[in-house]
């Protein structure tokens, strides 16, 4: 309840203090929206006792990469952010007609995808991808388009295949165990007090493959290491008790 009081007004006080600077190009305000994500990880981290840690740092390419991640709860969409400030978001697009909040991820450059028919919505997606590609900036996008409970088993959707093809970049696979401290569908409870989350990136899956190939490759590698993350945490010391 403490880290729910506080996610709210933290919220709130930073969307209204600075509505303002919405105006300003990216590279002119991007460091608010750092310091407003780090105040979201610092109150987890407080009022809940949640850590994290990042891992397989070395797999990030310097060049322009399409980061496919996991998706299980709220706390990747903050600490991935975080981590690479200048990441464009693939997201539904109901979360960009949000009042303030919405206005503030529109000018990070997140890309807005309809729910409509999918070739619609796919072609949509690639023209604005098109405009986005040409700020170098890394892409991220969930594969399987909504959060997915540990150990749930849910199709890849073809967004990510399609942007591969298209920018013809590499892929950097994310893992992680998020849903095991932070649930999909609410807030931290106590019972997930003092839990530790590992985001680990994988090794990069290179540009120029098949699309089945790189899909099966990916979903792979992300299935597995989250498997293995999860089961670590529910063997853990902490769980066992």
């Amino acid at each position: 309840m403490a880290f729910r009081i506080f996610f709210i007004a933290w919220h709130v006080c930073v969307c209204l203090s600075f509505v303002w600077i919405i105006i300003l190009p990216f590279r002119g305000w991007h460091w608010l929206y750092r310091f407003y994500l780090g105040g979201i990880l610092w109150g987890l981290r407080v009022f809940t006792g949640i850590t994290h840690e990042w891992r397989g740092l070395q797999h990030i390419p310097p060049a322009p990469f399409i980061l496919a991640s996991k998706h299980q709860s709220a706390f990747e969409t903050f600490a991935l952010p975080w981590l690479i400030p200048s990441l464009v978001f693939v997201v539904k697009q109901e979360l960009l007609n949000i009042p303030v909040w919405g206005w503030f991820l529109g000018r990070t450059g997140a890309i807005g995808l309809d729910r409509g028919t999918k070739a619609s919505a796919l072609k949509k997606l690639l023209r604005q991808a098109d405009a986005r590609a040409k700020e170098q900036r890394p892409f991220c996008i969930f594969p399987q388009g909504t959060r997915t409970e540990p150990g749930a088993q849910r199709p890849y959707k073809p967004g990510v295949a399609a942007l591969y093809a298209h920018l013809g970049w590499p892929v950097v696979p994310l893992a992680l165990n998020s849903g095991l401290a932070w649930p999909g569908r609410g807030w931290p409870l106590p019972h997930h007090r003092g839990q530790h989350i590992v985001l680990e990136f994988l090794p990069v899956i290179p540009a120029g493959l098949d699309r089945e190939t790189m899909m099966q490759q990916l979903e792979h590698a992300i299935e597995t290491k989250t498997k293995a993350l999860e089961d670590d945490q529910d063997n853990s010391p902490s769980r066992r008790a």
